[in-house]
């Protein structure tokens, strides 16, 4: 029996040979190439890609907003730093309370190991008062108030003055008020007015200040430095003098008188030297500068 063939089957072979050729045959665009479908690509990929932008765009401005905040609270000046700040400047003012109530004048009983001891313990305690200053210096209340760092630097600036000079002072009363300790010497000898003894024991005396004197290093101060050498002088006057008593040499009053004459002399030009050298202190007064920020620092406690 013949095989049933469905005309419709042949002609869709034909068909589908035809489009395979014309398929194989037609020109590629080379626009078209890659292609798979003429409808547009839906990835999401893209949408992805925009989402995690604007996200990290979201953190970015998120961190710039927190650290600008984070910036101005580090910044800012609580009362809490103001009242640390004026603790810290009142402990400064006790130091330089202590300080001040180191005596350097001369006592009965003061020795120059004594004064040179109690000279370097007040060198260091003014040493302490500058590292306190500095340390001070480095507080937010001083560093992030304006205001405050103004008022700070000029007490920094004449207190340091002051120092300055009352260590020059000390340096300089360091090597006078030991001449001075030893010019008692004559006043204290015990052996008998008048004898031999006494005598030698008054002529050794004024040469040890005549020792002392020449061995003194004054430096900055010419007038003081030319005192100390008549000072010396006029000890070595008055050394001989007594020696030659001692020695039952002659002696005439005249040279006692001239001895005498000049060793006042000196001895004043020494005193009014001293004199003003410690009234330069006056010239480096930070008192002013200190009360004007303690008082800026107290206001500044009682608000934010």
């Amino acid at each position: 029996m013949s095989e049933s063939v469905n005309p419709f089957d042949s002609q869709a072979s034909k068909n589908k040979a035809s489009s395979d050729k014309v398929s194989k045959d037609k020109p590629v665009s080379p626009f078209d190439e890659g292609k798979t479908s003429n409808e547009p690509k839906k990835s999401g990929k893209s949408n992805k890609k925009l989402i995690i932008g604007i996200v990290s765009a979201v953190v970015v401005l998120i961190l710039v907003v927190v650290g600008v905040i984070v910036f101005i609270n580090l910044n800012k000046v609580t009362t809490k730093d103001y009242s640390e700040a004026y603790d810290a400047l009142n402990n400064i003012k006790e130091k330089i309370d202590d300080n001040k109530g180191i005596s350097l004048s001369g006592t009965s009983d003061l020795t120059a190991d004594k004064y040179h001891e109690m000279v370097y313990k007040a060198k260091s305690q003014i040493k302490s008062v500058d590292k306190a200053i500095a340390e001070l210096g480095k507080m937010k209340a001083i560093e992030k108030d304006k205001d405050s760092k103004e008022k700070f630097d000029k007490f920094k600036g004449e207190f340091d003055k002051y120092s300055g000079k009352t260590k020059e002072v000390m340096d300089k009363m360091n090597e006078v008020v030991p001449i001075y300790i030893a010019m008692r010497k004559p006043y204290n000898i015990k052996a008998s007015a008048g004898t031999d003894a006494y005598y030698r024991e008054r002529s050794n005396s004024y040469q040890q200040v005549v020792s002392i004197a020449k061995d003194a290093k004054i430096k900055g101060d010419q007038e003081l430095a030319d005192g100390v050498k008549e000072l010396a002088e006029a000890a070595q006057a008055y050394a001989d003098y007594y020696k030659k008593v001692a020695n039952g040499e002659k002696v005439n009053y005249s040279d006692f008188s001239k001895s005498f004459s000049k060793f006042t002399k000196a001895n004043s030009t020494v005193r009014s030297s001293v004199i003003k050298m410690v009234s330069s202190l006056r010239d480096a007064n930070y008192s002013s500068a200190f009360s004007s920020l303690s008082s800026y620092l107290y206001k500044k406690t009682l608000k934010d």
